[in-house]
């Protein structure tokens, strides 16, 4: 999170609207986690408390043996207007990819320089 809110005008000048960051982690946790590292109005925190959309996009990771449960893997993702243009950084590289429906731009993970760099 440090990362992208200290290069937060770079990635925008890049053209990316919005920054967030997707966790399987409710809203109340995402919230806190967004109180601590100074988001507002920089980061939109998502929450996808049953793991949901991480699933869906094939980018979970199962950490249930470590008491964990279902996590969602770090990633980049660049979707623009409404299709998945880039993702970097799964730890599963078979992992299927879905189309994102909607028009949110979405920009997750630690891969960013990789993806927001293609052509």
């Amino acid at each position: 999170m440090p990362g992208f809110l200290a290069n937060i005008d770079a990635i925008k000048g890049k053209g990316v609207d919005t920054v967030a960051c997707i966790s399987v982690n409710d809203a109340f946790v995402m919230g806190a986690w967004a109180k601590d590292q100074k988001t507002d109005g920089k980061i939109l925190m998502l929450g996808d408390g049953s793991g949901e959309f991480s699933q869906a996009m094939g980018l979970t990771m199962d950490l249930t043996k470590n008491g964990l449960g279902v996590r969602s893997q770090r990633y980049a993702m660049v979707v623009q207007d409404g299709r998945l243009r880039g993702v970097d950084g799964r730890e599963r590289p078979e992992a299927p990819l879905r189309r994102c429906n909607g028009p949110t731009q979405l920009v997750l993970g630690p891969a960013l320089p990789r993806v927001l760099n293609r052509d």
